[in-house]
């Protein structure tokens, strides 16, 4: 699932406070300090699909299983091993261990997985954007009546996704969230029924359940994870470990809990982390790009004290185009192909790469990491060209009429200059290469008003259709994708992650093939034709997939950077002799 880049802004005295505690804080205690580059509005566990939310929820929840950021396969967190599968692929066999305990001593049991599935599959949970990925995939659970830690669930069809699909439901406390057990009444069969009307008390539950301040409260914000979070506020978030943890003795890698407390420090923007890096006041960053660590690399403190490493990512950065405009507030700039080709030529990819990236991007042509093995390498980048975009816009009807120098067309019988809206979000890089986009479509008598938002009010616009064009980026993850969610036709309609309004019978048809595919030769086959389709619709201006550098102090010893999200394991961190050389 893909989760688009948080950045959000944070008042300018926080530095100046972080600059004046520097002497203050001791590099011997045992404390991890994470970089978090926004403080986030909320962290509902199942409403909030942000990529701050999943960041601090790999030390605070737990799924069943997850992707081993080693190996990139699944590895079982909360089961005694990964579920067995029938002989027809739609019956999965699950058995957790027998020694997990929530916070309050009680055991972790089959009947929590079945009521943190079906709050995740119900429409009356506000979670339109992963909602329908489950629904797609998942048929019923069956509780095994003679172990109260074994259960089944049966999918609907052999999918691609199965074998990963609770990599990211974190699983909940029945007898938390719901003590009277009222999510007993709703089967299966009432989630996926059409017609069916919830009684009072289920209704009733679920507007509690969806309440904002079940993502704002810290108490509401605890899971199965090594740490729990104690105190939020505009500067911190700030994690605990917890005493007496089931995990205790725990040999996973994803169960360990060394550092005795996690802080994730917010800081908005480059030159506030970058001061903050310089002083100690960081431990740990995923978030710094090639320019960030030269500026770094004139510290002495820095070179002495951090280990920092280039790693790629597995997300990408786009244009995205409104290909079905109400035609009203959002005018038909983009519902012809010939139009989307000739933006697309006028995006200066290769000079933002140099530009901002320092030439430390990928360029790629569809929704597919190029690292990944079903990445479509015969699609060919499409490049800068302006005389092939004027062409192009001629040809779709956009011309200089009234020698305005702006495009123009008749669009239902009104004559309508070529004047939009770029979306982008509020924060750098993307302020400057919004900018840069903005000069070279003016180029070809295209009128564009940049339109900077924070992440929040972007992803709301972008879901009610209420945009022409945004920047922006996604992060994906190293299973296998899913074209459902961002490219499913019913995910426009339901306000999901289908942001562009791309799709139709044919598409959905292909997306459908592709997740029914349990062969990886068959899946790239389908996989690499939905590519080639994109590539030749352009609901996106699929520009770069851009690396990062993930910087730990050596204080702290670690497994290893990957570009899976978040990039390391935090809570497996530990502790080492090493102390500062020097301090600035």
């Amino acid at each position: 699932m893909y989760n688009v880049r948080i950045l959000l802004w944070i008042c300018g005295l926080l530095g100046l406070f972080l600059s004046a505690c520097v002497e203050k804080r001791d590099l011997k205690e045992n404390v991890l300090v994470v970089h978090l580059n926004v403080n986030p509005k909320s962290l509902h566990v199942t409403n909030d699909q942000t990529g701050a939310k999943h960041f601090i929820f790999t030390v605070t929840h737990q799924p069943l299983y997850q992707i081993d950021l080693r190996t990139m396969k699944p590895t079982p967190i909360l089961l005694e091993g990964l579920p067995k599968v029938s002989e027809d692929g739609l019956h999965y066999h699950f058995k957790l261990k027998d020694y997990v305990t929530w916070d309050d001593g009680s055991r972790l049991t089959a009947k929590d997985v079945d009521f943190t599935l079906k709050v995740y599959l119900s429409k009356l949970t506000n979670n339109p954007n992963v909602r329908e990925v489950y629904r797609g995939v998942i048929d019923k659970l069956t509780l095994d009546e003679s172990d109260p830690l074994a259960f089944t669930v049966k999918m609907r069809a052999e999918h691609i996704a199965n074998p990963t699909i609770f990599g990211e439901m974190y699983i909940m406390q029945q007898s938390i969230w719901d003590k009277n057990l009222v999510l007993d009444q709703l089967s299966y069969d009432n989630i996926f029924d059409h017609n069916y009307q919830a009684p009072p008390t289920v209704m009733a539950w679920f507007n509690q359940f969806n309440d904002k301040k079940n993502g704002t409260t810290v108490n509401k914000i605890s899971g199965l994870g090594p740490y729990k979070m104690v105190e939020w506020n505009d500067q911190a978030i700030i994690c605990e470990r917890k005493t007496n943890w089931w995990g205790d003795s725990d040999t996973s890698l994803y169960n360990q809990n060394n550092p005795d407390k996690i802080i994730f420090r917010i800081i908005q923007g480059i030159d506030p982390a970058i001061n903050a890096l310089r002083r100690g006041q960081i431990d740990f960053s995923h978030r710094m790009g090639s320019a960030s660590v030269k500026r770094l690399e004139h510290s002495s403190f820095f070179k002495e004290n951090y280990d920092y490493q280039y790693v790629g990512q597995f997300a990408y950065s786009f244009v995205c185009l409104n290909t079905k405009p109400d035609g009203v507030k959002q005018k038909k700039f983009f519902d012809d192909k010939k139009v989307r080709k000739a933006l697309a030529h006028l995006t200066p990819v290769d000079e933002i790469i140099e530009v901002f990236l320092e030439g430390n991007g990928e360029r790629q042509c569809a929704n597919i990491m190029p690292a990944k093995p079903y990445y479509n390498h015969d699609l060919k980048p499409i490049e800068y060209d302006i005389e092939a975009a004027e062409k192009l816009l001629d040809e779709a009807g956009w011309k200089d009429t009234d020698n305005d120098h702006i495009r123009d067309k008749v669009i239902d019988g009104v004559k309508t200059p070529f004047k939009f809206k770029l979306s982008y979000i509020n924060a750098e890089p993307y302020s400057d290469m919004a900018l840069m986009i903005i000069n070279s479509y003016k180029k070809a008598g295209i009128q564009v008003e940049g339109d900077g938002k924070d992440i929040q009010n972007l992803i709301r616009s972008a879901q009610m259709h209420e945009f022409d064009a945004f920047l922006a980026s996604l992060v994906g993850d190293a299973k296998y994708d899913d074209p459902s969610q961002l490219w499913k036709s019913e995910s426009w309609a339901n306000h999901g992650f289908n942001f562009s309004g791309f799709g139709n019978a044919q598409t959905d048809s292909l997306i459908d093939h592709i997740n029914r595919q349990t062969d990886p030769d068959q899946y790239a086959k389908a996989i690499k034709n939905f590519q080639s389709i994109l590539h030749e619709e352009l609901p996106f201006i699929f520009m770069y997939q851009q690396n990062k550098y993930v910087v730990l102090h050596q204080r702290f010893s670690h497994d290893g950077f990957f570009a899976e999200k978040p990039g390391a394991v935090l809570q497996a961190f530990s502790l080492n002799g090493h102390t500062n050389k020097s301090i600035e």
